[in-house]
């Protein structure tokens, strides 16, 4: 007799992902940055800092279009609303003109884009940026606006940001980070490539948020001419409050691409 419970699944990540604990979201947060140098950067295709300035003194509305002619092409983007909640919303390319993504005034974060709709993918890179700017064959022109790009010509088909900002009512816990670096022209270099955290500031409130500074918890010290790849198993987890910033952030010797990633579980909180 075959027992009901054979094929019964006792890791938790997987019972997540199966939805047998629907109330835990799971989150796998990876990016790459293709050209970080001497000055830290985040680990995102834009290179840079993201600057979230904007959208944390008051929410904006987003727009996307692309740089080659994609028309048709759905896209679903997940973020956090003007209230710091999840929201996801399905929004059709049209080309290089800006379409506005959802509601207007309405997102604080944008934390995965990809495209649901059925092949043929788009051509072009597909930019999330705040309504306003200008834009030069379908490139926005300060980069300081954008807060989503997807490289479809290169077949990634989805956003590259390892970074994420903890929802409203729930708290996070990291289980992991790794990092990897790849020499950009053949010569030997080093990284140090980091994960770090921006809390809400003492007295601040959901209501009323304001953030201390970015402070390191955890590093990886990477190099081409011996570990490549780096990466810290957390034996218990970190622990981040509710609109936290996580952001993965790397230096290197020299012009390198670094690649990053961390494992997210968000647990809501007590009412």
């Amino acid at each position: 007799m075959t027992s009901q419970h054979q094929h019964a699944i006792s890791d938790w990540r997987s019972q997540i992902v199966l939805q047998s604990k629907p109330k835990l979201i799971l989150w796998h947060k990876f990016g790459q940055n293709p050209a970080v140098g001497t000055s830290v950067e985040d680990v995102w295709p834009i290179g840079g800092t993201e600057d979230f300035d904007n959208l944390d003194a008051s929410a904006r509305t987003i727009d996307i279009n692309s740089t080659a002619a994609d028309v048709g092409q759905v896209i679903r983007v997940i973020g956090l609303n003007a209230s710091w909640d999840t929201i996801t919303v399905d929004v059709t390319l049209n080309g290089t003109t800006p379409v506005q993504v959802g509601d207007a005034l309405n997102w604080r974060r944008i934390n995965r884009a990809f495209q649901v709709s059925a092949k043929p993918a788009a051509t072009g890179d597909v930019y999330m940026v705040e309504t306003g700017g200008t834009y030069t064959a379908g490139v926005p022109d300060d980069a300081a606006l954008i807060h989503g790009f997807i490289d479809f010509p290169n077949a990634i088909n989805q956003t590259e940001q390892a970074a994420f900002t903890v929802p409203r009512g729930y708290v996070g816990l990291i289980y992991g980070f790794n990092g990897s670096i790849r020499a950009s022209g053949g010569a030997t270099r080093t990284a140090s490539v980091i994960l770090a955290v921006s809390d809400l500031a003492d007295g601040a409130t959901v209501d009323s948020p304001t953030w201390a500074p970015l402070r390191q918890i955890e590093h990886l010290a990477l190099s081409t001419a011996a570990d490549i790849a780096g990466s810290r198993e957390e034996q218990t987890p970190l622990r981040v409050g509710e609109l936290s910033v996580i952001r993965a952030r790397a230096a290197a010797t020299a012009t390198s691409i670094i690649d990053a990633n961390f494992e997210l579980l968000l647990v809501p909180m007590e009412d």
